[in-house]
């Protein structure tokens, strides 16, 4: 997800009724998040991320361990410059259909 499908999806999780039974916290907590929201203060994207995980909205489909980022890291470094110049998500998806 990008930071604005995740914003998105944090606006419509804050303004649901009964939000807080769902995350587990306070409904000042909440109240707090939706003046924050209101009142365009900044609320960080790890904090919205987390949110949205207790409330069952944001899948991580894949979590890698420091052993495949070391083998991403590897496989970076045997690309042609012409892989690379495709930019970051083709590498990415290359290295995903090798392992």
């Amino acid at each position: 997800m990008n930071t604005d499908q995740i914003n998105k999806a944090f606006e419509n999780l804050v303004v649901e009724r009964n939000v807080y039974k769902k995350l587990g916290v306070s409904s000042g907590v909440v109240r707090t998040m939706r003046y924050n929201l209101k009142n365009g203060i900044a609320i960080s994207i790890d904090k919205k991320m987390d949110w949205l995980k207790k409330a069952g909205l944001l899948n991580q489909e894949k979590t890698y361990v420091r052993k495949d980022l070391v083998s991403l890291l590897n496989f970076y470094k045997t690309t042609s410059q012409a892989a690379r110049d495709h930019g970051p998500e083709y590498v990415i998806d290359k290295w995903e259909k090798t392992k």
